[in-house]
């Protein structure tokens, strides 16, 4: 009898310690703003963390974490009323969402993120989505199911290209930041617009123009688009549409380099070769001629005769309909 209660007290006690738990950095600015940190959480730690192993807090940041796979195994060990995690610094290469989530508010900073996909089930509890990685590049198709989704800011990350039809089912979407990326190209498609939209910032990037702009954007109200490769064609038509729209532009250029011209505010090139040419700017024998005039080289499908895309200088911004 004796033996058996004392194998059962050496087993609860191993449990015990085998069950670890963390508590919130001292930090009182933090604490004071209901932010619960945890440094240096590593994913050997993994077989020893339980649903009691953190804090029962509305907000947590993990700072230095070295978890290259968050999986949806991770996210059901974290708070059940948690509704913002951090993940700032250290090493998450991927992240898989999970949709019954509490978390409203999910951040990630400087860890080298690659991957963000979500659970082919719709998410209704996330709000905002912040994405500060160099390497981070690709939006999956999985990430529609964040049906919730109403700010994306994926602000100095590594995307060359954008789709509007990527944000077209959140319908909540308020907020929409890629600037300082290396964007070429935003693409749309003829009809598609993003009507919740009220905040746009594509400033720091390689556009020459932005098709059916502000047209996608029926709500617009603020909007930076400085320190990008415009053409003076496509300013000098937008300027016009962004003061009827009733658009707040916030920032401009206020100084431009050798071979370009200041465009109310923007720093523009007059003509395609403007940019490799050294001796000076090309002047527009007429700035004011209409856009649609300005993208007349369409790419046309020869096998079916139809248009699936137009070029306008060295930018191409395909349609997902071929239209006649």
């Amino acid at each position: 009898m004796h033996a058996v209660l004392l194998i059962a007290v050496l087993l609860f006690c191993s449990s015990a310690y085998s069950s670890r738990r963390f508590s919130c950095e001292n930090d009182r600015k933090y604490l004071s703003l209901g932010i619960c940190i945890i440094e240096k959480l590593s994913y050997d730690d993994l077989d020893d963390l339980t649903e009691d192993s953190f804090p029962n807090t509305t907000s947590l940041e993990f700072r230095g974490i070295y978890f290259p796979y968050f999986t949806s195994h991770v996210f059901d060990l974290l708070p059940e009323g948690l509704q913002q995690l951090t993940l700032r610094n250290g090493h998450v290469r991927e992240i898989n969402l999970q949709s019954s989530s509490s978390i409203k508010r999910l951040r990630v900073i400087h860890t080298d993120l690659v991957t963000l996909d979500a659970v082919s089930e719709p998410n209704y509890s996330l709000k905002e989505l912040a994405i500060r990685s160099p390497v981070f590049a690709r939006w999956s198709p999985s990430l529609r199911f964040l049906r919730a989704l109403e700010v994306i800011d994926l602000a100095y990350c590594n995307f060359t290209f954008v789709s509007l039809h990527w944000f077209e089912s959140y319908e909540k979407l308020r907020v929409l930041d890629v600037s300082n990326n290396k964007l070429r190209t935003i693409a749309s498609r003829p009809g598609l617009t993003l009507p919740a939209l009220e905040e746009l910032y594509i400033w720091s990037n390689r556009l020459e123009f932005v098709w059916r702009f502000p047209d996608a954007f029926p709500n617009l109200m603020i909007l930076n688009l400085s320190s990008n490769l415009w053409r003076c064609s496509w300013v000098s038509l937008v300027r016009d549409a962004i003061h009827d729209q009733g658009i707040v532009v916030i920032d401009s250029d206020y100084s431009c380099g050798s071979g370009w011209v200041l465009n109310g505010g923007l720093c523009c090139q007059t003509n395609e070769n403007s940019r490799n040419d050294s001796g000076g700017v090309d002047k527009m024998n007429d700035e004011k001629s209409s856009f649609s005039n300005a993208m007349l080289d369409y790419i046309v499908d020869n096998t079916k005769g139809k248009v699936i895309g137009m070029r306008y200088g060295s930018s191409i911004v395909y349609v997902d309909e071929p239209v006649t």
